[in-house]
C-alpha cells in the first residue's frame, strides 16, 4: 500500500476483497462487547460477510483465514520491531522498513466458533520475528512438557485445573497462545544484546534477590486449620488436611519453585559470565518459547507468562529501567504490537460505494461525529457545525470546477434545529440557489468524498467506487484532491475503482512532479480457475507505467473504434 492506493479489476474478481478484509477487522475491533474473535456481520455495521462458511474461499470451513497487516515503520514501537533509531518522513522517498503481523482464524463445525489459532509478526529486514499457536496444535519438547506440569498445566480435572490456576485466569486454555518460533536475527537481537550487556551486574542483583526470597519461604506448616503453604514465595493458602486436590496444587507449586530456583542459578550464571551476540540470541529464544499470550477477543491480547524456570531475567527486572527495550520480550512485543493495530483501526474510515440520497431538510442531532460514515449519512452534522470547513469545501468546489458553491442554511423553530444544504450557481448572473435534493444525484455522491478529505488528518480513507454517477472529467479532478489529502492532511486513501481518468490524473502529477511515484500504488486484481490474485503495476518518475497493465491499459475504447 502507498498513500493513495488504487485497486483495479474486473468485476467480481475479488478485488473488494481487499477492503472487506480491513473492514472485517475494523468492524470486529468496534464490536467488543462480545467476545466474538470475528464479526462477519453486525447490525448497522460496515460489512455483511455472512458466517465464516460463506466467506471462506470455496466454502470450505476446514481452510484457515489468513489476513496480514504490513505497516510502514513510522511510529516508536514499529521503529523498534524494524531496529530504526528515528522516524522518516512520511513521503520520504528513502527505502521504507515495514513491520506487520499476521492473523490465522480457523472455524470448528461442532462448537460452530471461529478462534484465533495463530499470530505472527514480522518485518521485511528480519522476516519472520515471532510465531504463536493455540496449545493444542503445538508439540512441545520434555523439558517444556516437564515444565507445564509443574506449574500445574496438567490439573485440568481438578477445581484448581489449569482454567483457574494455571496463569490464573477463568479461561479455557484454547484462549491462550504460546511462543513456538523467536528469531535468531543477530540484527534484530543486537540492540537489546549491548544495552543488556551494559546492565549485567544489575541484572544478576536482581536475579540473586528473587533467589534468596524463594529458597527463604520454602516449605509449608500445618496447623489446626488445615495445611498453609507458601506459594512461590508470594502467598499463603490454608485448605483442609483431607483436600487432596489442594494438596496436589501444592505439590505442583512446591516442584514449580525448585524449577525455578533452579533457572535463576543458571540465569546469574549466564550473566556473570563474558557472553556474546550468539549466546545470548540462543537464550532468548530457549528461554521464551514458553511465554503464552491470553487471547479476550481478536486484538485483545495479554501477555500472561510461562512455567517458572525460563526467562527469570525479565520476570525479576520487568518493574524496573533494566526491561527498557520492547525486544527484551516478543509477547509484550506482540501486546504492544496489537494495540498499534486497533489504533490502525481506529484511523480506518469507510466510504461505500452507495451514498445517502440527500433529504430536503435536517435536524441537528446533537453529535459531533468525526467522520462522514459509510453512506454519508453524517455529512450534513459535520457541516453545520463547522463553517471553516464550509469555507474550505467550497474553495474545492470551485478548483473541481463544479460551478456551484454550497451554503448551510438555518431554520431555527422552537424545537429544533431545522436546516437545510443549498447551492448557489456562479455562472449566473443574479444569484440562484437551489435544495441539494434538487441538484444532480452526482454532487451528493461526490459531495462525502470531498468534505472527509478535507476534515480530517492521519486517517486512513477508504473508498468504494468514488466515480459513480460523476462526470469524467470530474473523476480526474479528483486526483488533485487525493494528492491534497495525503499531503496537506497525512491521510491515506485507499481506492476500489474502475475509473481510467482517475489513473491519468493522478500519472500527471507523478510527470508534473506534484507526487512521487512511490506515492502511488496501483493494483490489479485477476483471477483464474485456482482463484484470485493481485499484481502490482508500478510507476515511474515519469508518470509511465513499468509493468504491463493486464490485457492492455483500458482496451476497451481501441476495440470498439475496430
Amino acid at each position: 500500500m502507498a498513500p493513495i492506493t488504487l485497486i483495479f479489476g474486473e468485476n467480481s474478481a475479488g478485488k473488494s476483497s481487499i477492503l472487506q478484509a480491513l473492514h472485517l477487522l475494523k468492524q470486529t475491533h468496534e464490536n467488543r462487547d462480545t467476545d466474538d474473535i470475528l464479526t462477519p456481520r453486525a447490525d448497522d455495521g460496515i460489512v455483511d460477510l455472512g458466517s465464516f462458511p460463506e466467506l471462506i474461499f470455496d466454502h470450505e470451513v476446514g481452510r484457515k483465514l489468513k489476513i496480514r497487516i504490513n505497516f510502514n515503520t513510522t511510529d516508536y514501537l514499529l521503529a523498534i520491531l524494524s531496529r530504526r533509531k528515528s522516524k522518516k518522513p512520511r513521503h520520504s522517498s528513502s527505502e521504507k522498513i515495514e513491520s506487520g503481523v499476521e492473523l490465522h482464524f480457523e472455524y470448528s463445525a461442532d462448537k460452530q466458533t471461529v478462534s484465533l489459532c495463530q499470530l505472527e509478526i514480522s518485518n521485511n529486514k528480519v522476516g519472520l520475528i515471532a510465531r504463536f499457536q493455540k496449545f493444542e496444535d503445538v508439540s512441545f519438547d520434555p523439558e517444556i512438557q516437564e515444565g507445564y506440569k509443574s506449574w500445574g498445566f496438567q490439573l485440568e480435572d481438578t477445581a484448581y485445573g489449569r482454567s483457574q490456576y494455571f496463569l490464573g485466569r477463568n479461561r479455557s486454555p484454547n484462549d491462550y497462545l504460546c511462543n513456538t518460533y523467536v528469531t535468531n536475527s543477530e540484527e534484530f537481537w543486537r540492540d537489546s544484546f549491548e544495552s543488556v550487556k551494559n546492565k549485567r551486574e544489575q541484572i544478576v542483583k536482581c536475579l540473586e534477590t528473587r533467589r534468596r526470597k524463594l529458597i527463604n519461604n520454602r516449605g509449608s506448616s500445618i496447623d489446626d486449620r488445615g495445611v498453609q503453604h507458601s506459594v512461590s514465595g508470594n502467598f499463603s493458602i490454608t485448605v483442609s488436611r483431607d483436600d487432596t486436590t489442594a494438596k496436589a496444587v501444592i505439590d505442583a507449586d512446591k516442584e514449580a519453585s525448585e524449577r525455578e530456583i533452579h533457572g535463576l542459578e543458571k540465569a546469574i550464571k549466564f550473566y556473570s559470565s563474558d557472553f556474546l551476540l550468539h549466546d545470548f540470541i540462543s537464550r532468548m529464544r530457549t528461554e521464551q518459547r514458553s511465554d503464552t499470550l491470553a487471547v479476550f477477543g481478536m486484538l485483545e491480547l495479554s501477555f500472561s507468562g510461562g512455567f517458572p524456570g525460563l526467562f527469570p531475567e525479565y520476570y525479576t527486572t520487568k518493574d524496573s529501567r533494566i526491561s527498557s527495550h520492547s525486544t527484551w520480550n516478543i509477547c509484550e512485543m506482540a501486546v504492544q504490537l496489537s494495540e498499534s493495530l486497533k489504533s490502525m483501526l481506529d484511523a480506518v474510515l469507510p466510504i461505500g460505494p452507495h451514498r445517502s440520497s440527500p433529504d430536503r431538510w435536517y435536524t441537528f442531532t446533537g453529535k459531533k461525529p468525526q467522520d462522514v460514515g459509510l453512506s454519508g449519512k453524517f455529512l450534513p452534522d459535520i457541516l453545520f457545525q463547522n463553517p471553516k470547513l464550509v469555507d474550505t469545501t467550497n474553495d474545492w468546489l470551485r478548483r473541481l470546477g463544479l460551478g456551484y458553491l454550497l451554503q448551510i442554511e438555518k431554520h431555527d423553530t422552537r424545537y429544533l434545529d431545522l436546516y437545510e444544504i443549498r447551492f448557489f450557481d456562479e455562472h449566473r448572473e443574479a444569484p440562484v440557489d437551489v435544495n441539494l435534493r434538487d441538484m444532480g444525484f452526482g454532487i451528493s455522491q461526490i459531495l462525502p468524498l470531498i468534505v472527509q478529505c478535507l476534515a480530517c488528518s492521519g486517517k486512513i480513507i477508504t473508498i468504494q467506487q468514488p466515480e459513480l454517477h460523476i462526470h469524467p472529467g470530474l473523476q480526474a479532478n479528483l486526483g488533485d484532491i487525493f494528492a491534497e489529502s495525503i499531503f496537506d492532511r497525512s491521510n491515506q486513501l485507499i481506492i476500489e475503482t474502475h475509473s481510467e481518468h482517475l489513473v491519468l490524473r493522478l500519472q500527471r502529477l507523478v510527470r508534473t512532479g506534484k507526487l512521487n511515484a512511490d506515492d502511488i500504488s496501483i493494483l490489479y486484481v485477476s483471477r483464474d480457475s485456482s482463484g484470485s490474485f493481485v499484481e502490482r503495476l508500478r510507476l515511474d518518475q515519469r508518470g509511465k507505467f513499468t509493468d504491463d497493465w493486464p490485457g492492455g491499459f483500458f482496451p476497451e475504447r481501441f476495440k470498439e473504434l475496430l
